[in-house]
């Protein structure tokens, strides 16, 4: 019989047979440091504490070949074969009818209320983006859309984007979210998530915002709306709450008002915007965005 044989009748069996037919337990450190005439392909472990490079609760393979222990919980996968996890292709293709994505590149409708804003790309010395530049007269504003499909507020939703909310912190609005209002609608009860900032709301930092379909409330932060940074918000509405990150900064949790089902609005699906209120313009500029949700139905039928 060798070493990985099948046990086929009564038979003495040495340590390392006996060891080869049981999953060994014991500390990541220990199972580490076993020699490798105890080893063989095959053989199976599962710590009980961390070791170095073996963790506690997980299950390895040995691979002679390779002489190292294989995760089977969180295994390398390049999806470049079948063997390793798939193609990239056949991932997307199989997901297709439940992921909801978009891109900076996906906010192409442009909301504009009185004076004409300009909305640019632009690329200036080393710098390149995406901006809003309000009228220099009150009330003018623009926002940036992403419309059409529609994802599931039962579902988590995450977005993550680099911008310059505001060039200036008097006079404004500026939002960015989940079916939040555009720059020139008054805020309403509409289920959302986002953030923004305004004179009569936090003045000139940014505060955290979410709507149940019934209550309209908002979180402040003291983070300053007029500076450049990476902002993530990160909805779980099987807690619920939404957590809101600048740069690498510490959560600001907000679960009050979530809403954990229904979908947004074709028209403003996601939306970044900004309005003057006075006659000076103002700024948004926007490096880059990422968002992911779920789309509305799971029965491959866009709803």
């Amino acid at each position: 019989m060798g070493t990985g044989s099948l046990i086929t009748g009564e038979q003495q069996l040495s340590k390392s047979n006996y060891n080869h037919k049981f999953i060994l337990a014991d500390t990541g450190t220990v199972i580490e440091a076993m020699a490798s005439i105890d080893k063989f392909d095959g053989m199976t472990c599962s710590p009980t504490a961390d070791g170095s490079t073996l963790k506690k609760g997980r299950l390895y393979v040995w691979h002679a070949g390779d002489a190292a222990w294989k995760d089977q919980a969180n295994p390398l996968h390049t999806h470049s074969s079948v063997d390793q996890g798939g193609l990239l292709k056949d991932i997307l293709i199989a997901n297709d009818p439940y992921l909801w994505k978009i891109t900076d590149t996906d906010l192409i409708y442009q909301s504009s209320s009185g004076s004409a804003p300009i909305f640019a790309n632009t690329i200036s010395g080393t710098d390149a983006y995406r901006s809003i530049a309000t009228a220099a007269s009150a009330n003018s504003a623009g926002t940036y859309v992403a419309g059409g499909l529609r994802y599931d507020m039962a579902f988590k939703l995450y977005a993550h984007f680099r911008a310059t909310m505001t060039s200036a912190t008097t006079s404004y609005t500026t939002r960015a979210g989940f079916n939040m209002e555009h720059a020139h609608v008054s805020a309403g009860a509409a289920k959302k998530l986002g953030i923004e900032a305004c004179d009569a709301c936090n003045g000139v930092n940014l505060r955290v915002v979410s709507a149940d379909g019934t209550t309209r409330s908002a979180a402040n932060t003291s983070d300053d709306s007029s500076v450049e940074a990476v902002y993530k918000l990160i909805f779980d509405p099987s807690i619920p709450n939404l957590s809101y990150f600048k740069n690498n900064g510490s959560a600001t949790i907000k679960s009050s008002n979530m809403p954990t089902s229904g979908t947004p609005d074709r028209s403003n699906a996601f939306i970044m915007g900004i309005m003057t209120t006075t006659g000076t313009a103002r700024t948004m500029k926007i490096q880059g965005l990422r968002a992911y949700g779920t789309m509305s139905s799971d029965s491959s039928q866009w709803v």
